[in-house]
């Protein structure tokens, strides 16, 4: 039987990488680079590289992210996908959240002298956002060509740094299928005093929204009740204007109509927006803007501040007792001052001294706290307190200079006899 010889010539030269621009399509959005990147060429034994333009949810990430399809016919352009060519995807080591860079380390080693395609599809970001657009990029592989290792040795004092990203809820959508948007109220967040005939709000929002999700709660200053309206509540589908019919809560006769009720707090539920306002408050003895030398903290918070204000004012009502309605007509700067100042003396903290961390750099804004520590706010208190309830409300003062025993023998404690005594000063102050 004769010998057959196989006679083997080693193939040399690189492979020519053709033309297939059209199949190629580089997603900026979602991928910065890749490695190998378009038109490259790199060993048959080559790790892939793949940087992100975006946080990734690594827990929707696996390697059905990523294909690698053989082209078999340039003309026209004919692929078959190379399945299981990945190792499973380790995030804790194969994924650098800081740089956002992922290592893919292939099972076996690709073809050599071919062309493929690395093929990056279907990602999710950490807002829920999916990738529409497919990556993908046009490699070869030669022997001599470029090799990507697959480095996850950490060094011994690397920090593990996840990406938590943070997540917005979806807003509910409209009739558009689109995110909603709320411009406005009529009545503007923070308003105090509104009277009590007002029966419609007006909401402005972009576009269709779901009117079931709007609620307006209302809680009740005296007792702490809180009650969840029966509201109506219709949009405009040119102009998206949503009305809210409050319902009319008047007990009397039917021409007294009550739809904002005194002394009640209203928060509206605008989707994902609230506004709030008052019914008209009594007593109220402190304007809000009268603690404006002293703090921001009510132009900035003026729901709370009034809550706060119409609590001590109640307090301060039920102690003058009888004569309350001659004070607050015949004495309304004493009744004002007190109650301010009484609430300036019970609260801490009073300023808007709102402080944030930039680094390790701590970043204060607002008023100095030490032009509040300058204040007595509770001497100031009772002296208006003394000008409030002071004996027959009239002002008093006292001698400036009267004699007073003001030394003592150490051991008797006794006072000296009168002509050692001292004569001693009162300040001049008012009762």
């Amino acid at each position: 039987m004769a010998d057959h010889v196989i006679i083997v010539t080693p193939a040399g030269g690189e492979p020519y990488v053709p033309s297939l621009v059209a199949g190629e399509f580089a997603n900026d959005a979602w991928v910065d680079f890749t490695r190998p990147n378009s038109q490259d060429t790199i060993t048959t034994d080559s790790a892939f590289l793949v940087k992100f333009n975006r946080p990734i949810d690594l827990t929707e990430i696996s390697t059905a992210n990523f294909q690698i399809l053989r082209v078999t016919n340039t003309s026209p352009v004919e692929t078959t996908e190379i399945t299981g060519i990945f190792e499973e995807i380790d995030t804790t080591n194969h994924y650098d959240s800081i740089s956002r860079q992922l290592i893919l380390i292939t099972t076996e080693n690709l073809p050599a002298l071919a062309e493929f395609f690395l093929v990056i599809t279907g990602l999710i970001d950490t807002t829920g956002a999916v990738q529409v657009d497919d990556h993908i990029v046009l490699f070869a592989t030669a022997g001599t060509g470029i090799e990507y290792e697959a480095d996850t040795t950490y060094d011994i004092d690397q920090v593990i740094i996840e990406d938590y990203t943070l997540v917005t809820p979806p807003a509910p959508s409209g009739g558009t299928g689109t995110i909603t948007t709320i411009v406005g109220c009529n009545i503007p967040d923070g308003t105090l005093n509104v009277v009590a005939d007002t029966s419609q709000i007006e909401l402005s929002f972009t576009e269709t929204v779901d009117t079931s999700l709007i609620s307006v709660l209302e809680e009740e200053l005296d007792t702490g009740n809180t009650t969840s309206l029966d509201i109506d509540v219709e949009q405009d589908s040119g102009t998206y204007v949503v009305t809210i019919s409050l319902p009319d809560q008047s007990t009397a006769s039917p021409s007294e109509l009550l739809y904002v009720r005194p002394n009640c707090i209203y928060t509206i539920d605008a989707i994902y927006t609230t506004f709030q306002f008052t019914g008209v408050l009594s007593p109220f003895y402190v304007p809000l803007n009268n603690f404006i030398p002293y703090t921001n903290a009510p132009a900035s918070d003026p729901i709370t501040w009034a809550r706060f204000v119409y609590i001590i004012s109640e307090e301060v009502y039920t102690r003058m007792g009888d004569n309350a309605d001659w004070l607050v007509t015949n004495r309304p700067d004493a009744v004002k001052n007190f109650t301010k100042y009484m609430i300036l003396s019970m609260s801490t903290g009073l300023t808007s001294n709102e402080s944030f961390m930039l680094g390790e750099l701590q970043i204060t804004a607002g008023m100095s706290t030490s032009n509040r520590d300058n204040y007595d706010y509770k001497s100031m208190m009772e002296l208006w307190e003394s000008r409030l309830f002071g004996y027959g409300f009239v002002t008093r003062s006292v001698d400036v200079v009267a004699p007073r025993a003001q030394s003592y023998y150490p051991y008797s404690n006794n006072a000296k006899r009168y002509m050692e005594r001292r004569f001693g000063t009162f300040d001049r102050r008012m009762f």
